[in-house]
């Protein structure tokens, strides 16, 4: 049985190389050696891991309006980056525009994100409506026989 083939080989790839840089990464955390650059690069695997768990959570906001959901979930997001750069400025010192510059590159991130998401899912319901209609037509098909 061949678990690796042509369409998971490069989704394994990102997926093993991910894991071993944040263990890479925590470990050097956790001995202290670890520089600026590997603790962004941590900071934004846990932002990346909050951004995509809220999009994931878009089906819970079906009931309303599409471009009402999309703006409480940017909201959310928002303000939890806010929070935590607000909570990381007790513990070190931030950048004159360090608000600015995170508000600025986690919006840019989120909204493309929003975007790709909303796209696909848009795709995923004309794909199933066509494959309902088309059982439809064979059910009724079959019904008139």
């Amino acid at each position: 049985m061949k678990l690796i083939n042509k369409k998971n080989f490069f989704p394994t790839v990102c997926i093993a190389y991910t894991i071993v840089s944040i263990s890479n990464i925590i470990w050097e955390v956790v001995n202290k050696t670890a520089p600026w650059s590997q603790l962004n690069n941590l900071q934004i695997f846990f932002i990346s891991l909050f951004a995509i768990f809220l999009l994931s959570q878009q089906y819970r906001l079906d009931v309303l309006p599409l471009p009402l959901a999309i703006v409480i979930q940017y909201t959310c997001f928002i303000s939890t980056i806010m929070f935590y750069m607000w909570v990381i400025s007790h513990y070190t010192e931030l950048h004159p525009d360090g608000y600015r510059d995170m508000f600025i590159s986690c919006s840019v991130g989120y909204i493309i994100g929003i975007v790709i998401y909303e796209v696909s899912a848009f795709i995923e319901v004309k794909k199933q409506n066509k494959d309902l209609k088309y059982i439809k037509e064979k059910l009724k098909s079959t019904q008139t026989k």
